[in-house]
C-alpha cells in the first residue's frame, strides 16, 4: 500500500493496528496529543485536564501548532525515556490514548503513517509559518505523495509565502 496525504484516516488506522504491542516504540519517547484529545484522556485517568497538563504532559510547539507530548521518564541524565504511561511495556492509556499513539508503530509503514499524521494534523496550511517550517523540513528529507508543500498550498502561494509576503 501507498500512503499518501490523501489516505484515509480509517485506513491508517488499520495499518496502526499491526502494532505488535512491543513496547519498543514507546520505550523511547512518546507520540503527540492534540488538545481535544485531552478530555477523555484526563476522564479516563479520573483528573481534571489542568492536572493532566501538568503532571502527565509538556507543551510542544512542532510546525507552528501546539502539541503536548506526554513526559518521559528519563534517567541517567539521558534525553530519552519511556513515554509515562507505559507501565511494564503497557500502555496504560491504551484505550484512550492519541491518535498519532494509535496509528504510529514500528510496522513496515512506520514512517509514512508518521508522515501522513505529521501533513494532516500537524501541518496547518492557514498558516505561512507552518508552511514555511514544514517546506525547510522538506527540503531537508522528502515527504509522502501530496505532502509536498507546493501541492498543499499551491505554487503561488507557496512563493508569496516564502517571500514573507504572506504573513
Amino acid at each position: 500500500m501507498i500512503i499518501t496525504r490523501n489516505t484515509p484516516k480509517e485506513e491508517v488506522l488499520a495499518l496502526g493496528k499491526e502494532c505488535k504491542r512491543c513496547g519498543k516504540c514507546c520505550s523511547f519517547g512518546a507520540g503527540f496529543a492534540q488538545f481535544d484529545e485531552l478530555p477523555k484522556i484526563a476522564d479516563f485517568l479520573k483528573i481534571n485536564i489542568d492536572d493532566l497538563k501538568k503532571d502527565y504532559f509538556d507543551e510542544k510547539n512542532i510546525f507552528n501548532k501546539r502539541v503536548y507530548e506526554p513526559k518521559l521518564k528519563k534517567s541517567d541524565g539521558m534525553p530519552f525515556g519511556p513515554c509515562i504511561f507505559m507501565k511494564a511495556d503497557i500502555c496504560t492509556i491504551h484505550d484512550v490514548k492519541p491518535l498519532h499513539c494509535m496509528v504510529g508503530n514500528c510496522n513496515r509503514y512506520g514512517e509514512d503513517i508518521s508522515e501522513w499524521y505529521t501533513v494532516n494534523y500537524l501541518v496547518d496550511i492557514k498558516s505561512p509559518e507552518s508552511i514555511r517550517q514544514w517546506k525547510a523540513r522538506v527540503d531537508l528529507k522528502p515527504t509522502i505523495k501530496g505532502a509536498a508543500p507546493a501541492e498543499m498550498v499551491g505554487k503561488k502561494k507557496l512563493k508569496q509565502i516564502i517571500e514573507y509576503k504572506l504573513i
